[in-house]
């Protein structure tokens, strides 16, 4: 499986940085589907990109990769692991400012999926979420 290679993620983060716009969105929507396997869920976040992808999200100029984007965080926030790497990243903000700035349903669904089903889950400690907002 694609997912097991160890270089297969930081290959699509190196595309989401230095790729044309079009190559940016086809390795977000690869990353998207290969998050749906539960083993690339941990590889993902092995990989120690969260942080780097918070950085280029606040860089995104266009709606699709900015959803796209949002959409990798949803599905890494179903998981505690996932929640604490974005909280820890600093990107709540980021995802707040996609969220009011975005004209697409699909990106505000997005960012109330990754705030309902991750971030504000009982997994959670409150303390935590409130000291990195």
């Amino acid at each position: 499986m694609i997912g097991e290679i160890p270089e297969v993620i930081p290959a699509l983060m190196e595309l989401i940085r230095d790729g044309t716009d079009h190559c940016k969105k086809n390795a977000l929507v690869t990353i998207f589907g290969l998050l749906t396997h539960p083993g690339n869920h941990n590889r993902a976040l092995e990989a120690g990109r969260v942080p780097f992808l918070a950085s280029l999200l606040r860089s995104f100029q266009k709606e699709d990769l900015i959803t796209d984007s949002i959409a990798v965080f949803a599905t890494l926030a179903e998981r505690r692991r996932g929640a604490m790497a974005i909280l820890g990243a600093g990107a709540i903000p980021t995802i707040v400012d996609a969220f009011a700035a975005a004209n697409s349903k699909v990106a505000k669904e997005h960012c109330v999926s990754l705030c309902t089903n991750g971030l504000f889950t009982p997994a959670i400690p409150r303390e935590q979420f409130v000291h990195v907002w």
